[in-house]
């Protein structure tokens, strides 16, 4: 289960995906080893209910020095496409919360045309700075198609640190012990 610190207070919170009529939950650490269900305080539970959760993980989108969080989805049956009645569909959107910065999040709408509006069967997300311009990208994982590529194109420039190794490889010289007598 990923693990991040939403509320900047020194402990790991956890978050974690569930099936689709059943939200995602947040778990809070109360630092004492306890943790709380803070899913519809901080806003992400309801948003999840009709999502299949697989790939999760806290991120800072935008630099504010504050963990987002973004759930990738697909759900399992093919055959749910075959019934709109109920709501929902086997290719799901991934679904991206902004951290407010006192214990609620808020979703990010799905622009039309935008990654966050692009239905995929996803089973994995991973994080990381692929372009090297300071912003957390996202690659989905999916079920029976291409990876799908996140970029981060927030215009917000935040402060980040970048760091250039410099230098060659270092030489180490190895001693060989004295012939025994």
């Amino acid at each position: 289960m990923p693990r991040g610190d939403y509320l900047n207070n020194g402990h790991l919170d956890i978050v974690s995906t569930t099936f689709s009529d059943d939200y995602d939950v947040l778990f809070q650490n109360d630092g004492t080893g306890n943790f709380s269900d803070v899913s519809y305080e901080a806003g992400i539970a309801g948003p999840t209910i009709p999502f299949v959760g697989f790939g999760v993980g806290f991120l800072d989108y935008d630099n504010d020095g504050w963990k987002d969080l973004l759930i990738v989805n697909g759900h399992v049956y093919p055959q749910v496409d075959q019934h709109p009645e109920w709501g929902i569909s086997y290719a799901q959107r991934p679904l991206l919360f902004h951290n407010l910065k006192n214990g609620k999040f808020a979703e990010v709408p799905a622009v039309e045309s935008s990654g966050l509006a692009t239905v995929s069967v996803g089973r994995g997300a991973a994080f990381g700075d692929i372009f090297n311009d300071g912003r957390i990208d996202v690659v989905i994982n999916n079920m029976d198609g291409v990876p799908v590529l996140l970029r981060n194109v927030d215009s917000d420039r935040h402060h980040w640190v970048e760091m250039r190794l410099v230098g060659g490889q270092k030489v180490r010289a190895t001693l060989s012990a004295p012939p025994s007598i």
